[in-house]
């Protein structure tokens, strides 16, 4: 098994990603609020209760965290997540309407950074993905839920 990836937002685009990532050999855990409407919600979509964590536990079992909530929720999210996160985490981006200097606004400059701009295809690791920063941890982990040669940079 690969590492673990923590994923916050659980709608179209987080449970697409939980599902592409599980396929991909990843282990997911899911915020989607408190824990309880968490575990409710991946009750309700088929998917272990398990993988149910608070931001602290999902901060402190990862490394990675995908973004996957609204834009418009992004300053009152950014706010809890600015509180767990630690300068190791790697935070991925998947909100189509913020751009890096947003996220880095909402969540402060402590980690590392990146965008990337997907679809839904995820879900079967068949997606076209487009990724803005520079990780080769995030590239790794978007190539593996992507169609091959499908991922593409930019600045």
């Amino acid at each position: 098994m690969k590492e673990k990836i923590g994923i916050i937002g659980y709608g179209h685009l987080g449970s697409a990603l939980d599902r592409g990532l599980t396929k991909a050999g990843y282990e997911t855990v899911i915020n989607n609020g408190d824990v309880n409407s968490t575990s409710n919600k991946l009750h309700v979509n088929g998917v272990e209760v398990s993988k149910a964590r608070s931001l602290d536990e999902l901060a402190e079992e990862t490394d990675e965290i995908a973004l996957c909530i609204k834009s418009k929720d992004l300053d009152r999210v950014g706010q809890e997540v600015r509180q767990v996160l630690k300068s190791n985490h790697l935070v991925i981006s998947f909100l189509a309407q913020s751009t890096l200097g947003d996220l880095i606004k909402a969540i402060g400059d402590k980690s590392e950074k990146v965008k990337v701009m997907t679809t839904l295809g995820i879900a079967d690791m068949r997606g076209v993905s487009a990724i803005q920063g520079d990780s080769e941890d995030a590239l790794k982990i978007v190539s593996s839920i992507s169609t091959p040669g499908c991922v593409f940079k930019f600045e």
